[in-house]
């Protein structure tokens, strides 16, 4: 092959290497309105849609009964199967309280704690960010919230952290909380005390 060939076949290759690269930039910086729809769905669907708020409500029968840590596995593996299942619906949930107390919104909330501290060497918790250092040494924060209906509040007046119970609520669905390791957090809302 010639010099004037080879050369011709070089420009041409740097030619559409370019065209390509620029082709793709503009693509890339320009998200067309299908993708515009795919992200805002895929948000929608870890957000959860807070149920009405029902000043008397009454518990329904539950579609199912399991651990906080069940639950959670549930949203955690497939957050769209979950609220097809459970979202909307009462659930009989049990575990170990982490925590109780009033909420932002003035609603009281109780919290299931899913994540236990563990022995670890001091090289691993020397390496951790503050926030995983302030998890492993006061306890992590739960990754299953549950509203107290307000007609149950006197039911729940003796529960005290690290307390095993059992609630029925309606589920709300999941969200992202940057906040709690793990970054899910399940929301049940209208909980009652349920006998173990």
């Amino acid at each position: 092959m010639s010099t004037e060939k080879r050369l011709g076949l070089m420009a041409l290759s740097i030619a559409l290497f370019i065209y390509l690269a620029v082709g793709s930039a503009i693509y890339l910086a320009i998200p067309s309105a299908n993708q515009d729809k795919a992200d805002s769905a895929s948000q929608a669907s870890t957000e959860p849609n807070l149920l009405p708020k029902n000043q008397n409500p009454t518990p329904g029968s539950p579609v199912a009964t399991m651990s906080a840590l069940a639950l959670y596995d549930e949203y955690k593996k497939n957050a769209l199967g979950a609220d097809a299942a459970y979202k909307g619906k009462w659930v009989r949930v049990s575990g170990r309280v982490e925590k109780i107390e009033a909420g932002d919104s003035g609603r009281y909330v109780l919290g299931f704690g899913i994540f236990a501290n563990i022995g670890l060497p001091v090289a691993t918790v020397e390496r951790m960010s503050p926030q995983q250092k302030k998890w492993f040494s006061e306890g992590y924060p739960p990754n299953v919230l549950c509203y107290i209906a307000p007609v149950a509040q006197k039911q729940f007046s003796g529960v005290k952290r690290d307390d095993k119970i059992d609630i029925i609520g309606r589920s709300a669905g999941m969200k992202n909380d940057s906040s709690v390791f793990s970054g899910l957090v399940v929301i049940l809302e209208e909980c009652f005390l349920r006998d173990p």
